[in-house]
């Protein structure tokens, strides 16, 4: 069915496009222009050409991020084909990669994405929240990874690397301003060698904004009136030392982002301002939003917040020691241990004290932290003719979730519930590689994963029992409190070095991704009465079944006109089965955060992208489309409420409210409550998408370089909510980005003036349901996160050791 559909659709355009490619030639005289140079990568842990590897890879270097001003890792979307990427995440950033994306709103869910930072996988993408900095380059593995990266990642891969020590000493100095948000930034980085085999580097950068948008909610306790305003420092730091047979490399990253918005939600629609809890909001996607006003008097505050304001505070540190030794003039060994720290605090506000019982008092909070050790060791080289790789893999993680109501009674600070969902996994991975002629190569390999999780928690809940208020505790009762999954996930691929510059490769992947827990505090509120033993409570189930992946991709990777152009293009057939989805629907009461597994889902697409070193002096231009077919298989969820409450045809499907379903869970007497998705879109994948761009690089006077950069982005339609609303739809739109810099020849100073969203669009990036708060059997409130408006830069960049 895969190979049917990937031939009738794909296939032909991506021959045409290489047979069009490779019979017109660019004039362009090898004098007259620069040459693209090679870029190296370690997409395959090993250093290797782009245009060599079967693999589909974008790689940006530091010139490419800087050029084009990448500070948030948002940015990457107008450069990376078929990313979307947003810190809109309830738990964590919103990824989505070919229309796949997972673990934005379950705390304990592994990504679909996965994160890499210099050889670490992270279990989250929390690294994803703060600015980019000092960053060597990224790496955007697309499609299952299996053997490179640690873990197994059933989308793709982000892969980033820190800049490592200068040979000689280098220092820079930054400083700037952005007006929408009215952000100051800057940075300072160090770097140079300490002996003839040591050198180190550090930097920090810190960033105070004021947010983009205001805050219309009526109350004179409102708090603070823009968002997201925070501070943001991150810090960067690398040791390396270089010896006769090898390297040694300690790296520190550590970043802290606090300030006063959890989240940028805004009614998007609503039938009049009754609807909601706000009656100042206009129900429009637009420059406000509405966060509720909260008792403004810090002795009620719970001790464990150091303010009464809405407030958040995202932390992560990651330190990692790499070893390289090599054995003998073929065999080499790679030892990679690392641990990453993360923190998450939310502070809503107090929502007042019950009548009956004044020593208590409510806050809207929730604490999640985590702790992950990882240990790889890779063994590299040859026999014979055959290249190989074998290794093995480890890590242990223990992540803690803490409810969303918190109960102070004097200086004592309960959660209504505490989930821990611990982690095991070990797995082994081997890979050889065989030169079957001169310019044809067969690559085989193979990851076996073994993974165990575990779940415990407590509620803890305030009850009034015919009197005063007391607390109601107890052990959260599971169906499966131990899980254990197995997974041998092979690759294989052909390469066909057909000529000098030009490479086309096939490939079959598997990918696969653990299944595991629900740890979202708002999956206990309310439940200890079912759950706790003296009242005879059943157990819940609260786990999801492992995401399998498997398929096609064929790409051709060309360098034509006398080296000047690089194209590569690739076409791709993937089917997901029990495909983990992000889930949020209330019940008319509270709303509940799951993953669950959504049956199945067929992924079709092609991509393309370019380089250009025009005939024209200076003048680069870049490129990329993707283009998708995106289809859930066998799937029912919850119906959405204009299905519900507009036009019901369609939310047919009665499944009697199994909660252990994506459609349970939802408003009772409806008749109805699921919707057959069958044949419908992914979220957040609409059929094509891209950007245009171009550098300009030119004389000004003696010593003196402008540099001129745009960067148009585009996308079709498609849906921002999950659930298929026609209230989330976001139309076809274009973005563009501009800037304009000086700069001095020697590299000693630039001025940059930088563009973000020149045209100023609204984009809805996220979007869900919302019930009323007061009669809930028409719940037609809708919510979105927008995008960033237009934003403007001015930053100063002074090298201290080159201008003096």
């Amino acid at each position: 069915m895969i190979k049917k559909a990937f031939d009738r659709k794909y296939l032909p355009v991506a021959i045409a496009g290489v047979v069009l490619a490779a019979d017109v030639p660019i004039a362009v005289a090898m004098d007259s222009v620069m040459q693209i140079e090679e870029v190296v990568i370690t997409a395959r842990k090993r250093d290797e050409t782009l245009q060599d590897i079967p693999v589909t890879v974008q790689a940006l270097d530091s010139d490419t991020l800087e050029a084009y001003a990448t500070r948030e890792f948002s940015d990457l979307n107008d450069q990376i084909s078929g990313l979307s990427l947003y810190n809109t995440g309830s738990a964590f950033p919103n990824v989505t990669l070919r229309g796949i994306q997972g673990g934005s709103t379950n705390s304990a869910a592994d990504t679909s994405v996965a994160i890499d930072l210099n050889g670490i996988p992270h279990s989250t993408p929390q690294l994803l929240r703060f600015s980019m900095f000092d960053v060597q380059s990224v790496e955007v593995l697309k499609g299952p990874q299996a053997l490179y990266f640690g873990k197994n990642s059933p989308a793709g891969v982000i892969a980033l690397a820190t800049k490592d020590p200068t040979e000689e000493f280098y220092s820079e100095v930054q400083v700037g301003y952005e007006n929408a948000a009215e952000s100051k930034f800057g940075h300072v980085i160090l770097s140079g060698p300490l002996n003839e085999n040591w050198g180190a580097r550090a930097g920090i950068r810190h960033m105070e904004t004021e947010g983009y948008f205001d805050n219309e909610w009526e109350s004179a306790q409102a708090g603070d009136d823009t968002g997201p305003n925070y501070d943001e420092t991150v810090f960067v730091g690398t040791l390396q030392g270089t010896f006769d047979k090898g390297d040694v490399t300690f790296k520190v990253y550590s970043g802290d982002r606090s300030g006063g918005f959890h989240t940028l939600n805004q009614i998007i629609h609503c039938t009049d301002n009754t609807d909601i809890s706000n009656p100042g909001d206009d129900c429009k996607l637009n420059d406000s939003f509405s966060t509720e006003g909260f008792v403004n008097d810090k002795s009620l505050a719970p001790s464990r917040f150091d303010d009464d304001k809405p407030s958040h505070d995202y932390q992560l540190a990651q330190y990692s020691m790499a070893i390289n030794y090599e054995l003998d003039d073929i065999w080499s060994v790679r030892s990679v241990t690392g641990f990453v720290d993360m923190e998450n605090r939310f502070f809503g506000g107090l929502a007042g004290t019950p009548s009956n019982n004044p020593a208590f008092s409510f806050a809207l909070a929730s604490e999640l932290s985590s702790e992950q050790i990882s240990q790889e060791f890779r063994l590299s080289g040859a026999l014979g003719d055959v290249d190989l790789m074998v290794g093995a893999y480890v890590d242990d993680r223990e992540l803690v979730s803490e409810g969303a109501l918190w109960i102070a009674e004097d200086t004592k600070v309960v959660p209504d519930s505490v989930a821990i969902v611990e982690g095991e996994s070990w797995s082994v991975f081997a890979q050889a590689d065989f030169d079957l002629t001169e310019n044809l190569e067969l690559s085989v390999g193979a990851r076996y994963t073994d993974e165990d999780r575990s779940f415990e928690g407590r509620n803890y809940e305030s009850l009034a029992l015919g009197g005063p208020l007391v607390y109601l505790e107890g052990d959260i009762q599971v169906t499966e409190p131990k899980l254990n999954y197995t997974d041998l996930s092979p690759e294989v691929s052909l390469t066909w070095h057909a000529t000098e510059s030009l490479t086309l490769f096939a490939s079959y992947r598997e990918g696969f991704k653990s299944g595991g827990y629900d740890a979202s505090p708002q999956d206990f509120v309310g439940s200890v009465a079912s759950t706790h033993p003296a009242l005879g409570g059943d157990p819940v189930q609260i786990h999801y079944d492992a995401e399998q992946v498997k398929g096609f991709e064929l790409g051709a990777k060309m360098v034509l006109a006398d080296n000047t152009l690089r194209l590569n293009a690739s076409v791709f057939a993937y089917d997901y089965e029990d495909l983990q989805q992000p889930s949020v629907f209330s019940d008319g009461s509270s709303v509940v955060t799951r993953t669950v597994n959504a049956a199945e889902a067929e992924i079709l697409g092609a991509e393309l992208d370019l380089l250009w070193l025009t005939p024209v002096e200076g003048l680069t231009v870049t490129g990329n489309i993707t283009f998708l077919d995106n289809t859930y298989k066998s799937y029912v969820s919850q119906c959405n409420e204009y299905q519900i409450f507009v036009e019901p045809g369609n939310c047919n499907v009665d499944i009697d409210n199994d909660l252990s379903t994506d459609a349970g869970g939802l408003l009772a007497g409806t008749g109805f409550d699921a919707q057959d998705r069958d044949g419908d879109p992914l979220r957040n994948a609409p059929d094509y998408s891209g950007s245009i761009g171009f550098n300009f690089f030119f004389q000004a006077e003696d010593g003196i370089r402008d540099k001129l950069n745009m960067m148009a982005s585009f996308s079709d339609s498609y849906s921002a909510d999950r659930r298929n609303t026609p209230w989330a739809e976001q139309d076809a739109y274009w973005l563009m980005n501009a800037g304009l810099g000086v700069y001095a020849e020697d590299g000693g100073w630039s001025v940059d003036l930088i563009t973000k969203n020149l045209t100023d669009e609204v984009v809805l990036v996220n979007s869900g349901g919302l019930a009323r708060s007061g009669d809930s059997s028409t719940p037609e409130a809708q919510a979105g996160v927008r995008n960033a408006p237009r934003q403007v830069m001015l930053q100063f960049t002074f090298r201290p050791d080159v201008l003096f």
